[in-house]
């Protein structure tokens, strides 16, 4: 790691549970500086979703990123003190009305960065559903 964190961060803008924050990294090799923005928010879990016959389960939703309905994987934050692997249960119910047969965990130990890690903070735990029937 050739980076370190210089100092504390400062807060940009803050709305409900997301943050925009700014940070000085350093260098240690050639001693540069940088002051890069990060995006800091819940937690999260999201579920590739795959019933008996194969079909993936995916949703509909308009994002104000992109101003148009997108098609996703069933997702969503952590409730406080939940665990993934509930969040991920809870959201695919509540958004789909699926329940899993089986759940595989994509990434046991630390979760993933499915957004790009060099500017977020949260950490998505990801599972694979399978088996899953309308309940």
């Amino acid at each position: 790691m050739n980076w370190t964190r210089k100092g504390k961060h400062r807060l940009i803008a803050k709305h409900y549970s997301k943050a925009l924050i700014a940070q000085d990294f350093k260098n240690k090799t050639t001693g540069k500086i940088i002051d890069y923005a990060l995006f800091s928010a819940k937690n999260a879990s999201v579920v590739f979703t795959l019933t008996w016959s194969g079909q993936v389960v995916a949703i509909s939703q308009y994002r104000f990123g992109s101003c148009k309905d997108q098609t996703e994987f069933p997702s969503g934050v952590l409730n406080d003190k939940e665990s993934g692997r509930a969040a991920a249960k809870r959201e695919l119910a509540e958004e789909t009305g699926y329940a899993p047969g089986k759940m595989i965990d994509l990434a046991p130990r630390r979760g993933l960065f499915i957004d790009p890690p060099a500017f977020f903070l949260c950490v998505h735990f990801a599972f694979l559903a399978l088996n899953c029937v309308r309940v």
